[in-house]
């Protein structure tokens, strides 16, 4: 792709023009905005201020007086060991390192110049030699725009760029404005002949010669207003739409007649555009360089920080520099390094903007070095070269510091993002947790006033939590502190949301860390306890129905057809199976009445009673071993039943309270028939339900639960 955009003006073509010209405006102000915040935070000087000033002072005499003290052991250690003391360490080698080390603490002591004249002498004043010619020689190289002009070759003998004052702006808006237009002019590029058309000239851009034009005779105001090195790129943006004969400065009656010309030229397509523009990627850079520039913005802050604890520090490293046994892996050079690697930091980001900034400008001008292609193709292929470009700019960071053997070859493009969205995360945690338990609250009773309490509680637990992530584990970003924000308040709403109570949970929790069971424990017991005499009666009851062993019926006698048919004679022998047969057939055939069904019904009751009291008593004389296979189930069945029912004879539920007069472990056949086993053990089984289903269980579970996350915190 190269810069000539020979597209006749024309009506449709300026309302696409100025549509998307209207979307980059606000873009580079961001931009030039952003950009001035950047250089604002890059020349911070934390130690400017005298009340710091003089905090400095006391804590380095401290430092100080404690590495004095370090040497003076070392070399008291040498004279008690002379050994120690030879060749590279001998006494020669202390003296040098004791003379650099006190020059370099010379060069960290401010300088007390009278009436300073001049930035550098101000930042010697304020950070001593060494500091303060660092920080002098940073704020030359952000003022006077060193890098941007060394990457992209703008400087102010260029013969297309030149550079002029703007009234009484600052050093720093001015430089804004050449950032943000330098940027601009990559999308906003004079309008050129075809290449193969253009001539050859001594200057560097093409542009420059009049020749290889599209518009040959571009009004000079224009040229100048473009050209210029701190050019407004709202003045650019404006002229989106010139044409070749447009004159921005003809007066009222002249520009009324050229625009009057230059419309009829557009309706007839006569006349071209004095500037070739790249709508929207045109607007996307911008607003990709203000999100590099912003995480540039929060980075250099820590690393003024950096730099000022680095000076704080700097007399134990260099009083350590004195001891002769040092290694080269001492405080001292470790300093250094890092010293060296965070005042570079700034200008490795800024290099890496400008890099791309050239690289952009690059492939507008001269293209790209693959073939493009046409079409979708083309389009497709360009969108993934812009996308390798920005790729880069996020990793070159790194890769130059890794080249260069610096410390710190952990860093991110948006590592200062990454900080500020984790510690954002900390507020986002204490919100989340006073909505998230107010709004549970609310919603589980109406009432605000006990929301609103809620909500406060949620919101300190909140920050305490989402804090409490964040200090703990240095590498925790933005996303594992929100995905435990989450977690957290899905606890708080499911806690609010149950019915577990303080108190609950506390008395469930001391239940638990003296081995004792709590109330949902108990009552989960007692459940399956019911559960089981309920499962345990069916049991023996399906086993009695196969039971054909004979037992004497000793109830009345019970007739059918007005006395002509007898079912069950008093006195004859029955077996619990016959007897269940018989209330069977009765019902199936539609011969008899109710009344005679439910005599029926009750003479086999008194059967199967009579029989199941018959198996007790075998097991209970002459042991379960005389039983067969289906006395043995009835038998066992009734068992389990009749332990639950001595267990929970007591319980005010009133299941078991027939059972009441039964001893732990023993026999009981006289008071307590089948009939109290059945009801007891169906009574049983709705219990376990009512039990499970009450709002007393539930405060038992949400309390245990409560406990039980306690516990494992």
């Amino acid at each position: 792709m190269g810069d000539s955009f020979t597209e006749p003006a024309s009506v449709g073509h300026d309302i696409i023009r100025l549509l998307f010209a209207t979307l980059d405006r606000p873009a580079y102000w961001l931009l030039g905005l952003v950009y001035e915040l950047f250089f604002n935070v890059a020349s911070a000087d934390l130690f400017s201020n005298n009340t710091i000033m003089k905090f400095y002072g006391r804590v380095q005499i401290i430092l100080g007086v404690f590495m004095m003290f370090h040497l003076s052991m070392a070399i008291l250690k040498g004279i008690v060991n002379p050994d120690t003391f030879t060749g590279d360490k001998g006494a020669k080698a202390l003296m040098t390192r004791i003379f650099t080390a006190l020059i370099l603490i010379i060069a960290l002591m401010p300088i007390s110049i009278p009436s300073a004249k001049n930035e550098y002498e101000r930042q010697i004043n304020n950070n001593g030699l060494l500091f303060g010619t660092l920080y002098s020689l940073q704020h030359r190289i952000l003022a006077n725009n060193t890098l941007g002009r060394l990457i992209l070759g703008t400087t102010d003998s260029s013969p297309s760029f030149q550079a002029t004052p703007s009234g009484n702006d600052s050093e720093l808006k001015k430089s804004a404005r050449i950032f943000t237009s330098t940027i601009l002019k990559g999308f906003y590029r004079i309008n050129l002949v075809p290449e193969d058309q253009r001539v050859s000239c001594d200057k560097d851009d093409p542009a420059a010669c009049n020749e290889n034009r599209v518009c040959t005779n571009i009004d000079d105001d224009i040229l100048e207003e473009y050209t210029r090195l701190d050019a407004d790129p709202n003045n650019i943006i404006s002229m989106v739409t010139l044409t070749c004969d447009s004159d921005i400065h003809a007066g009222f009656l002249g520009s009324l007649l050229n625009g009057a010309w230059t419309a009829i030229q557009k309706l007839t397509g006569t006349t071209k555009y004095v500037f070739a523009y790249m709508p929207f990627i045109s607007m996307i850079v911008p607003i990709v360089f203000v999100f590099i520039l912003l995480s540039f913005t929060i980075d250099v802050a820590v690393r003024a920080v950096k730099l000022a604890v680095l000076r704080l520090l700097a007399p134990i490293p260099i009083i350590s520099y004195m001891d002769p046994n040092g290694s080269n892996d001492s405080a001292f050079n470790s300093w250094v390094k890092t010293l060296s690697s965070t005042y570079l930091d700034l200008f490795i980001r800024l290099a890496v903007v400008y890099f791309v900034i050239f690289l952009i400008q690059d492939m507008i001008i001269n293209g790209i070095v693959i073939d493009v292609g046409t079409g979708v193709i083309g389009v497709i292929s360009l969108i993934i070269v812009w996308i390798g470009l920005f790729i880069f700019a996020r990793q070159a960071p790194k890769f130059i510091k890794q080249a260069l053997g610096l410390k710190d070859s952990k860093f991110k493009l948006f590592s200062g993002f990454s900080e500020l969205a984790a510690a954002a995360s900390v507020g986002a945690g204490i919100v989340g947790g006073a909505v998230s338990r107010g709004s549970a609250s609310y919603q589980k009773d109406g009432n605000m006033g006990k929301a609103v309490l809620n909500g406060i509680v949620g919101g300190i637990g909140g920050g305490r939590n989402a804090g409490k992530t964040y200090f703990s584990n240095p590498e925790s970003n933005a996303t594992t502190i929100m995905n435990n924000n989450r977690s957290y308040n899905d606890h708080q709403r499911r806690v609010i949301g149950s019915d577990a109570t303080p108190l609950g949970a506390f008395k469930a929790r001391a239940q638990g860390m003296f081995g004792m069971q709590n109330d949902q424990q108990r009552m989960d017991n007692k459940i399956n306890d019911y559960n089981s005499a309920a499962a345990a009666w069916k049991r023996a009851d399906g086993a009695m129905n196969s039971d054909s062993k004979n037992t004497n019926y000793g109830g009345p006698t019970v007739t059918a057809g007005g006395g002509r048919e007898t079912i069950f004679q008093s006195g004859n022998d029955y077996s619990a199976k016959e007897a269940n047969d018989i209330v069977s057939r009765m019902k199936s055939s539609g011969q008899y009445t109710q009344a005679e069904i439910e005599a029926a019904e009750e003479a086999s009751k008194s059967i199967r009673s009579q029989r199941f009291r018959e198996i007790r008593n075998q097991a209970h004389i002459h042991g379960r071993s005389s039983l067969s296979a289906t006395e043995a189930q009835v038998y066992d069945a009734g068992q389990i039943v009749y332990e639950v029912g001595v267990k929970y004879r007591a319980d005010s539920d009133g299941v078991f309270g027939d059972f009441r007069q039964a001893s732990a472990g023993g026999y009981e056949t006289s008071s307590i028939g089948m009939g109290n086993f059945k009801g007891a053990a169906y009574g049983a089984e709705r219990q376990a339900d009512a039990i499970k289903n009450s709002p007393d269980y539930a405060k038992a579970a949400a309390n245990a639960q409560r406990a039980s996350e306690k516990n494992n915190k």
